[in-house]
């Protein structure tokens, strides 16, 4: 899966912001997480499990 810098993100209850990094795990590579900042102010970065995240 593609995971693309600055893409808007959808959650289940609406337009959640944008993703903004990935985390990585150094020792497997693998990602798990996506960090996604809000699109209202406070504009906070949230974690978010790769495992929720779907492409479209």
């Amino acid at each position: 899966m593609d995971i693309p810098i600055n893409a808007a993100v959808q959650c289940t209850d609406g337009p959640g912001g944008h993703s903004t990094c990935v985390i990585v795990n150094p020792v497997t590579g693998q990602v798990t997480h996506l960090v996604v900042k809000e699109k209202h102010p406070p504009h906070a970065e949230r974690r978010v499990p790769f495992r929720s995240a779907k492409a479209e």
